[in-house]
């Protein structure tokens, strides 16, 4: 049985080798995008600074949760 591009119950499909951890984090950088970025919209001032702060500390928290629970290879 092939580990890669098996697909995981978050959406995502990876190959385990390190030239594709890029594409994950662009999709996980999208997807909360897509959910908190009328955040950023209405932000304004330094208060924008902190929103762009929370929405890449979430983006990354997503991302290695997924790295490391094993949803990128596919493996449980």
């Amino acid at each position: 049985m092939r580990i890669d591009m098996l697909p995981d119950d978050n959406g995502f499909f990876l190959n385990p080798r390190s030239a594709h951890r890029n594409g994950l984090r662009l999709a996980v950088k999208k997807q909360v995008m897509a959910e908190y970025g009328h955040e950023l919209d209405n932000a304004t001032g330094w208060r924008k600074q902190l929103v762009r702060w929370k929405l890449n500390a979430l983006a990354e928290m997503r991302y290695r949760d997924i790295l490391f629970t094993g949803g990128a290879t596919g493996m449980r």
